[in-house]
């Protein structure tokens, strides 16, 4: 449900992610960084832990791996849909090509991967 929620992020609200994108960006050019920036951090991780009880009753009922590092993986699947539809929704019609992909398709299959790999088999 939790990537389900990120998948729906891009489609409903694409000028957030693409405010994200942006966001990064500027900060990543700064020397100086904003001293709201801790503000900002303190508005994200508000959403961690949902995805780290998520993931703790996974490990707990046997559903998930218990090789993985709660923190690491989380970072990596959020990291990874939202740099995902980064691409999908500022910079992804460069070549001809891109055109004939399915956006919604790649982020389904990107959440199967990611379920894939973090079930215990």
């Amino acid at each position: 449900e939790l990537m389900d929620w990120l998948i729906d992020l891009c489609y409903k609200n694409p000028g957030f992610i693409t405010f994200l994108q942006q966001f990064d960006f500027y900060f990543s050019i700064k020397e100086n960084q904003n001293p709201r920036i801790n503000e900002f951090e303190s508005e994200i991780m508000k959403l961690f832990p949902y995805w780290y009880d998520s993931m703790e009753k996974g490990i707990s009922d046997g559903s998930i791996r218990h090789d993985l590092s709660v923190v690491d993986t989380v970072a990596l699947i959020i990291r990874t849909f939202v740099s995902l539809q980064q691409r999908i929704l500022t910079r992804d019609f460069i070549l001809p090509l891109d055109e004939s992909f399915d956006r919604q398709l790649q982020m389904r299959m990107l959440k199967d991967m990611v379920i894939s790999y973090l079930a215990n088999k």
